[in-house]
Order: C-alpha cells, then sequence, then structure tokens
C-alpha cells in the first residue's frame, strides 16, 4: 500500500472515527492507545485537507505554437555553389506546459522544441520562486538575460527571425540560478550559471560565468516589454535597458548550437537597448560590445549595432524595417565556408523590410520580408533556419525572402 493510499484512507474514515471516540470519552479516558489515535487522526485528517488545498491550487495549462516558413535565398558565389536556395522549412514547432503554485507562490515552465528532422530538443525546465512581491528566484534551464532580442519570445518579434547579431552574440540557454528584483519603475535580474550556450550539457567546462540585466521603465507598464510590437490600442511605452555577461572557461554548445569556441576562452559581452512603444508603432535600438580572449593570447573586439521600426498602416497590419551593422575583428576568416582562414569582410551590413497581418493577434499572424546583405556574409553571423547562408570569400551581395505562417495554440 503505498503513502497515498493511506492518506486517502485515513481522510475518509477520520470523521467516522472521530465520532466513535467523541460519543464514548470515559470508556476511553483512561486508554492511552485510544488518545494517541485520536490526535494521529487529527493530525491525518488535517494532512488529507492540506493534500486536497494544494491539489485545487495547482494550475498547469499546455501551450504549443508552429512557425512555417517559405524562404528563398540568392547569392553570389565565386565557385560552382548553386546561386539559389529555395524550400519550405517547419522552422519552430513548439510544446509545453506552464503553471503555477499557489502555496508556494511559484510558477514554472517546460519547453520542448522540434527540429525539421522531427527529433526534440529542451529548452527551457525551470521553477520560479516568487520570495515575496518584489524578489523571485528561478532555478534550472532557463534564456540567459543580457541581450533583450534574444530573451522576447520567438512568437512576439516583429521580423521573421531575430537579426543576424543575434545568430552571432546571442547567450541562448544557460543552466544556473538565477535572481530578479523588480518594483513599478525598475527590474534587476542577475545569474550564476554554466556560460554562453551551455544548455542540456551535464559537464560544463567553465570555471564560472555571470550574466545579469538592469531595465528601468519610463512610460508604461512591464508587461508591455515582453512584445517588440505597439498595436494601436496600446498604451505608450518606453524602456531603457543595460545587460553584461563574463565568463571564464569553455563555451560549451550542448545540443543546441555550434562550439566557437576553445577551451579557456575568456568572454566579456556588454548591451544597452532602448525600447519605445507609441501605440501603433514602435522604436527599438541595440547595441552590443563582445571580447573574446583565446587561449596563446589572441583577442577580438567586436561590436553590433541594430535600429528597428514598426508602424500599422491599419489595425491589423504592420510594416516594419531593420538595420543592422557588425564587425568580427578578423574573425571572419575562420568561418569561411569553402576555404577556411581566408580573407573576409569582417563588417556585416543588413537591411530587411517586410510587412505583417494579423489575423488574431500574434495567435495567428501571416508575414513577408526580404533582406539585402551590402558584404560577405561571414559563416561567424549565419544562424540556422533565418534564411542566410554563408558567402564564400569575395562573394557580392546576398538577398534573402522569407513568409511565414504562425499560428499559437
Amino acid at each position: 500500500m503505498n503513502g497515498n493510499t493511506h492518506c486517502c484512507r485515513w481522510g475518509v474514515f477520520a470523521p467516522a472515527v472521530l465520532c466513535t471516540l467523541a460519543l464514548n470519552p470515559a470508556s476511553h479516558a483512561a486508554d492511552d492507545t485510544s488518545l494517541s489515535l485520536r490526535d494521529q487522526l487529527i493530525a491525518d485528517a488535517g494532512a488529507y485537507d492540506t493534500l486536497i488545498g494544494n491539489r485545487s491550487a495547482v494550475t498547469i495549462d499546455p501551450i504549443a505554437f508552429v512557425q512555417f516558413r517559405y524562404i528563398a535565398d540568392v547569392q553570389d558565389q565565386q565557385d560552382t555553389q548553386e546561386d539559389l536556395t529555395v524550400g519550405f522549412v517547419n522552422s519552430r514547432t513548439r510544446v509545453g506546459l506552464k503553471g503555477n503554485l499557489s502555496e508556494p507562490n511559484m510558477d514554472f515552465f517546460i519547453w520542448f522544441g522540434f527540429t525539421g528532422s522531427g527529433s526534440s530538443l529542451l529548452l527551457d525546465a525551470w521553477a520560479n520562486w516568487h520570495i515575496d512581491d518584489n524578489f523571485s528566484l528561478r532555478m534550472g534551464q532557463f534564456k540567459l538575460h543580457s541581450w533583450n532580442e534574444w530573451t522576447v519570445s520567438e512568437t512576439k518579434q516583429t521580423f521573421i527571425e531575430r537579426s543576424l547579431l543575434d545568430a552571432r552574440f546571442a547567450s541562448l540557454y544557460g543552466q544556473g540560478v538565477e535572481g530578479t528584483w523588480k518594483n513599478d519603475s525598475i527590474k534587476l535580474t542577475a545569474s550564476y550559471n554554466d556560460g554562453l550556450r551551455s544548455w542540456n550539457d551535464s559537464s560544463p567546462g567553465n570555471k564560472w560565468a555571470v550574466s545579469g540585466r538592469a531595465e528601468f521603465l519610463l512610460e508604461g507598464d512591464w508587461s508591455q516589454r515582453a512584445d517588440f510590437n505597439s498595436f494601436r490600442d496600446e498604451d505608450p511605452f518606453m524602456m531603457l535597458g543595460f545587460g553584461g555577461h563574463i565568463q571564464d572557461g569553455d563555451t560549451l554548445a550542448g545540443a543546441g548550437g555550434a562550439n566557437i569556441y576553445n577551451n579557456d576562452t575568456k568572454i566579456s559581452q556588454w548591451t544597452a537597448d532602448f525600447q519605445w512603444g507609441l501605440g501603433g508603432s514602435a522604436i527599438y535600438a541595440a547595441v552590443i560590445g563582445n571580447y573574446e580572449e583565446r587561449p596563446g593570447g589572441t583577442e577580438y573586439d567586436q561590436y553590433g549595432v541594430l535600429i528597428q521600426g514598426q508602424v500599422f498602416i491599419t489595425d491589423d497590419i504592420e510594416l516594419f524595417a531593420r538595420y543592422e551593422w557588425g564587425d568580427l575583428d578578423g574573425q571572419a576568416g575562420d568561418f569561411a565556408i569553402a576555404n577556411p582562414g581566408a580573407t573576409m569582410e569582417d563588417t556585416l551590413s543588413v537591411l530587411t523590410v517586410g510587412a505583417t497581418k494579423y489575423l488574431a493577434g500574434h495567435a495567428m499572424k501571416f508575414t513577408v520580408d526580404t533582406g539585402i546583405a551590402f558584404d560577405e556574409v561571414s559563416g561567424a553571423w549565419n544562424g540556422g533556419g533565418r534564411g542566410w547562408q554563408g558567402d564564400d570569400a569575395g562573394a557580392n551581395s546576398q538577398f534573402v525572402f522569407r513568409a511565414q505562417m504562425q499560428a499559437i495554440f
């Protein structure tokens, strides 16, 4: 007989037995065994009531979404590779569970992704304890908070895909402990973690890693921070943010990304961003710096800047544009596709424009966008699934066209 069955049995029979004991006090007054039994029944009945109460205080909600795309990419390569790459791709399929407990005040999130080949990948897996109205403590695997574009959900991005700066500099997921303090105008987040892109790794090689972010709400409320779009019926919103990450050791990719660092690489990142929603239009701008010190003394100082804007021309049609620039500080040749070590452009210069038709808000929308890269796109900038291809040395402009349907269930 298991413990749960035992608890439920006492919970069912405890009232009847207690009544019997209460109606016969004289016969049991001197009976220590009966008194002990009564006390145990009272305790078990209370435990049973608590168990039932906790069950009713748990909420669990399933969630899923799909992003299905068509991509056409045109390159001007210098070798015999095909210049045109086209096709459909099931870019993202996500399923998961989210929920909370009322006592203790805790929420949780478990999130799986499926690749185009059908294999699964654990993304988020964390529990967040709200210690009081201002402070919370999260443990598990989660998005590291530094570069803001990465922390905004894939479902609430303005463009079909995040920028190529994000492909190069985003922290992705990490494992660790994160504390957050927030009031009506300030939010501070800091985590001790296994390092950049350390997700799904049971044996991280970093000596230590710390990520942090400070956000200042200048107008609006915090719920608007999670969406790059500003619909016509929304109030104005304005936020200024600063983030950083430092680590000493090896960046391990786990199952989710390319391991682009060597052992004992020291990394320092800093970022600043500005988000402004005007109720029908919005502006977002960000800058990031990335410093790497490799074994042997090789150092890289890398930078990136992006600015994007969007405007609704009707209640459900939105136009948008983004420009991004970056500099790899001599590292581009390390990622050359055909000839590693070849001399390649270190700079990134990309313009993307597009439009979205909202059928049911973010729950159902259709988006098209097109981008042009004015310089070679080094493999270091190329993020898998974004539509861009890594160029050979000497390649000219690259164009990409993308169309996507998004559905959230």
